[in-house]
């Protein structure tokens, strides 16, 4: 038997758990700040995790008898930055309303309304990130 560990740090979603599917076949759930050990049989797999809507991509990975292999996984990548920018701009937005009566909503509402789209066609399934370590 193999054995595959995957470690869960995330900044978002803490309070669901991540569904992890070893070649389409649901092997367990894996909470916030947590680490799970998975024993799994030799061979070539994919590795998918899913929370909702959202997934990672799919890993292929091989496994030789008595092999380990440790994986992270986490929320959507730059997640952090794109909310302390989005933060910065609603208030630049709040400030340049009230002192200049300057209206920014529109400019600073279209960014994030195509981060969600994004998120809701093309990249979910690529919300989650798995990396090895």
């Amino acid at each position: 038997m193999s054995t595959l560990i995957i470690k869960r740090s995330d900044n978002y979603n803490k309070s669901r758990d991540y569904q992890i599917f070893l070649d389409e076949e649901n092997i367990g759930t894996i909470s916030n700040n947590q680490t799970k050990i998975f024993e799994v049989q030799e061979g070539q797999h994919t590795l998918v995790a899913k929370i909702g809507w959202w997934s990672s991509s799919k890993i292929s990975l091989k496994l030789h008898d008595d092999e380990q292999k440790n994986f992270t996984v986490s929320g959507f990548k730059n997640g952090e930055s794109i909310l302390i920018i989005a933060a910065g701009l609603l208030g630049f937005n709040f400030i340049s309303k009230f002192l200049f009566n300057n209206d920014f909503e529109v400019m600073l509402t279209i960014p994030a309304l195509l981060l969600i789209i994004y998120y809701l066609t093309l990249g979910q399934k690529t919300y989650l990130v798995f990396s090895e370590f």
